[in-house]
């Protein structure tokens, strides 16, 4: 027997950041350096001629990470190929787990699609792990071995077209800060294995991609199949009307109770593409919402523990889509067919998941390229 899953992925740009503090470190190792250099070079001592090279090459390495910083692109492409080949580390240690770069679910096709590189992260864990059990039998223990592990994977689709990492949102698996910094990790390791120094300020980033049209094309779909949202007891009164039949009663919940935070999901239970939640109840929440957080007057403690999220038809695209109202972050679903007892086999998933992928890339190419006019302008 198998059940029909909605997979969501949410897109991130790969972009290069510094670190706090890169501009002060550049500034007074400049500024030191023309301190030293100051005194006529016959006069230099050993150590002093030492301690101007250090920081010569200090100065260089800052300048050439800013010069990197300023081509925006974090480029991965060789530490992912280089942990695939086994010429790095491909097994980061993350807290009590590992996080390994699983090789047998690469795919590159260097020829027909060069641009795109996907593969599963898995998470390695070997404590609080799960038992077996028979209905009306006693459970039974998982025994592992040294070297086994329970596998928790996330699947990934990195686009060079437009350096977009796609990241499936996996409750057990390892979300994007994770990803973020098993990529970076990575790159330390090309670094390390070329003989490179470390950057000491420029560090790998994954930025959300964000569409600010979506919260609107949400309120106008009329079909939605989730809501999810977040509030307190110091701005339930202010996001929540008592008298919407769909979310009102959440105010009852949280009463006259004081440090309070409520986190609830309102979904419809068919999966026929026209079954919604009550559609006036759903616009009139979205909207209060959002004036609550617009609202001047309100202060952003107040607006602290606030959040919404909408799960929206779009007939254009035949699919779910959902939006965050405070950031609408792009996103996109891909449905599995997920058998009883059995993995989501890796090439199955990639397979699905492209499908979808290929159908959402025009609209993700608009996107990039009006962020790209943007930042030229």
């Amino acid at each position: 027997m198998s059940q029909i899953k909605e997979v969501r992925f949410d897109f991130y740009k790969a972009v290069l950041g510094l670190k706090k503090g890169f501009r002060n470190e550049l500034d007074r190792s400049t500024e030191r350096l023309r301190r030293m250099k100051e005194c006529p070079e016959e006069e230099w001592t050993e150590e002093k001629k030492g301690s101007i090279q250090r920081l010569e090459k200090i100065v260089r390495a800052l300048h050439s990470e800013e010069e990197l910083y300023q081509t925006k692109k974090w480029r991965l492409e060789d530490a992912i190929e280089a942990a695939v080949k086994g010429e790095i580390s491909s097994v980061m240690k993350y807290g009590e787990v590992e996080i390994e770069l699983d090789k047998e679910t690469y795919i590159h096709d260097n020829e027909r699609e060069p641009w795109l590189y996907a593969f599963q992260l898995t998470k390695l864990r070997a404590t609080d792990l799960p038992s077996k059990k028979r209905i009306g039998r006693e459970r039974e223990n998982i025994d592992l071995q040294n070297d086994e592990f329970i596998g928790e994977f996330t699947q990934i689709i990195f686009d060079t077209r437009y350096n977009t990492i796609a990241i499936q949102s996996n409750r057990y698996g390892v979300g994007w800060s994770v990803v973020c910094k098993y990529l970076n990790y990575i790159r330390t390791c090309l670094l390390g294995k070329e003989g490179k120094e470390k950057y000491l300020y420029l560090v790998g980033e994954l930025e959300p991609l964000v569409d600010e049209r979506l919260a609107q094309k949400a309120l106008q779909s009329g079909v939605y199949k989730k809501l999810k949202m977040k509030c307190s007891d110091v701005n339930v009164n202010g996001i929540i009307s008592k008298e919407n039949a769909t979310v009102g009663s959440i105010a009852g919940i949280i009463g006259q109770q004081s440090g309070i935070v409520v986190e609830v999901t309102i979904s419809v239970k068919g999966r026929k593409p026209t079954e919604t939640l009550n559609d006036k109840d759903v616009e009139e929440a979205a909207q209060r919402f959002l004036e609550y957080m617009e609202n001047p007057n309100v202060t952003p403690s107040m607006k602290k523990d606030a959040n919404m999220e909408l799960t929206y038809y779009n007939a254009s695209m035949n699919a779910s889509e959902a939006v965050n109202l405070l950031v609408p972050k792009v996103n996109f679903f891909v449905k599995i067919e997920a058998e009883e007892r059995k993995p989501i086999n890796a090439i199955y998933l990639f397979n699905e998941t492209k499908k979808e992928y290929d159908k959402y890339f025009v609209r993700l190419k608009e996107l990039m390229e009006e962020e790209n006019v943007e930042t030229d302008n």
